[in-house]
């Protein structure tokens, strides 16, 4: 079967859902994915979304650039850093108006909430600078602009799985998938074709990504040519279990949670004195796997933590029988952190570094135009990480 469109996206996560709302604005606009849109990933981000808007705490974009430089190790291009910052403020605010609902401060703002590697004065002291929906940041990113997409009449096709490009003349004119539930190979022609197909954490052992992050996207391009930049780059997430892959959220040091060696004493005033466990990614599963290797271990205590309206609802912290888990760096596709609402467990556990999505930025897009050599374009629309953007 033979459909015919002016756009085809691949990949119906946060970026596939965001290009394919722009483009059908100008274009007659397909999303394949091998999945149900809502069951993409990006519904695995608990946390937030980083955007300097100054609604809790004073923050500028040029403290978040910082922070994103930082973060990346002084690998990142700091140009796109910086737009990257600017441009946030506007990217929350552009879904709060689609409907995205945030969390609010009393005084009716988007609310912040700390995060690891976000600082104040380049690097004086933490910020609040993570916007969230509860505990459901990435899930309600997903509902918001998958009934965005339907108002706007994109035409989806699910769990369709795409196997190839098709290329006349070195150039891209659409895509060949096969509908899972029949197998029947369909051909979608198209004037342009853009891969939002996610991360490839599951060529690592341990990671936190789902089991769909196959890497297909990439893989199909590769085998067609097509460069691709920068497949090291991978984000490692701190505080996963050890042998699990799942996270402790990253909200659990924002709301208060200390990193321990077997001994019970606090390491990270070592590595970071001045941020301590809201160090960057990749300074705090450095400093973890430097533990580990030295026979110490890193644990992380789970305490009961009841969340009380007192001044500005913010929340503190009852500390009831810490239990810990044992934790070391795991590939990670994202991490955002949960937010606690009434209850939440923090016992101490040792913590296992999860990588996340490959870096720069946390997915890879791939722009393949009908006008222009097949090659690959990063489209600057990424929801993972921003610490990996380089």
């Amino acid at each position: 079967m033979i459909h015919q469109f002016e756009t085809i996206i691949v990949g119906s996560g946060g970026s596939g859902l965001y290009a394919a709302l722009e483009a059908s604005q100008r274009s007659q606009t397909a999303v394949l994915s091998k999945l149900i849109p809502v069951r993409s990933h990006t519904g695995a981000a608990q946390g937030g979304i980083s955007a300097a808007l100054g609604n809790v705490e004073e923050d500028k974009p040029e403290w978040h650039a910082f922070d994103t430089v930082k973060g990346g190790d002084y690998l990142v291009d700091q140009q796109a850093a910086k737009i990257l910052a600017e441009e946030a403020i506007q990217a929350v605010y552009d879904l709060e108006n689609r409907g995205l609902p945030f969390n609010r401060t009393p005084e009716g703002r988007i609310d912040q909430r700390r995060f690891g590697g976000h600082t104040r004065n380049f690097g004086e002291s933490p910020v609040r600078r993570a916007c969230y929906a509860a505990d459901r940041t990435g899930h309600m990113i997903l509902q918001t602009l998958y009934q965005q997409c339907i108002k706007n009449d994109v035409s989806f096709y699910d769990e369709f799985q795409v196997l190839d490009l098709i290329l006349d003349d070195n150039r891209c004119k659409g895509v060949v998938a096969v509908e899972l539930a029949t197998g029947e190979l369909h051909i979608f022609a198209a004037k342009a074709v853009l891969f939002a197909t996610g991360g490839f954490g599951r060529i690592f052992k341990i990671t936190s990504n789902a089991h769909a992050n196959t890497g297909d996207g990439p893989a199909i391009c590769a085998r067609r040519g097509i460069p691709l930049e920068d497949m090291e780059f991978f984000q490692f997430h701190p505080t996963g279990i050890k042998g699990l892959g799942i996270l402790i959220s990253e909200a659990v040091r924002g709301e208060g949670g200390i990193l321990r060696d077997r001994d019970g004493k606090r390491f990270m005033e070592h590595y970071s004195p001045t941020l301590l466990d809201l160090a960057p990614r990749d300074i705090v599963a450095r400093s973890i796997l430097t533990e580990i290797r030295a026979g110490k271990g890193t644990w992380m205590p789970l305490i009961w933590a009841r969340k009380s309206c007192e001044q500005n609802c913010r929340t503190s912290l009852v500390f009831v029988k810490p239990i810990w888990v044992l934790i070391r760096p795991t590939t990670q596709f994202r991490c955002c952190p949960r937010h606690i609402t009434r209850w939440v467990v923090f016992r101490p556990i040792p913590l296992a570094e999860l990588s996340k999505t490959a870096g720069k930025p946390s997915w890879k897009d791939y722009m393949l135009s009908a006008n222009v050599p097949a090659y690959r374009y990063m489209v600057p629309i990424g929801w993972g990480p921003i610490a990996c953007l380089t």
